[in-house]
């Protein structure tokens, strides 16, 4: 279960907890991202979590596919099903494909969930 902890205007702050995680986006021009109270880097408005200026260490590819793409370290994390393409009425949200370390888990978990939230932000009518 995620809740919605947090929310301040203009810059916004969500934090949202998980069973045994604690998620928070501070959302100005880009999304900074901390996970568990630790500073994980910047998302961009293509997908891309910057974790300073070179090194990217996560990607959610934001096409029109049925199963958007969640890159950690280089490497296919898993999918996220998207909210428009949705065949079911109680659809998987996301799927796991390969092995991920902790952290790795961590970041996966972080990219989905803002999704979610970026995907409610921008349809609001799906969000109560």
């Amino acid at each position: 279960m995620i809740f919605r902890i947090n929310t301040v205007s203009y810059t916004h702050l969500d934090v949202y907890k998980r069973q045994e995680h604690e998620f928070a986006y501070i959302i100005t021009k880009e999304v900074e991202v901390f996970i568990d109270e630790e500073y994980f880097g910047k998302l961009d408005r293509h997908g891309k979590l910057w974790y300073n200026d070179r090194n990217v260490i996560a990607t959610i590819d934001r096409n029109e596919s049925a199963l958007l793409a969640v890159h950690v370290n280089n490497k296919l994390a898993g999918n996220l099903m998207n909210e428009n393409k949705k065949e079911t009425r109680n659809p998987r949200a996301f799927q796991y494909l390969s092995d991920l370390d902790k952290v790795e888990e961590k970041v996966f978990l972080a990219m989905t969930v803002y999704e979610m939230i970026r995907s409610c932000l921008l349809y609001t009518s799906r969000c109560v």
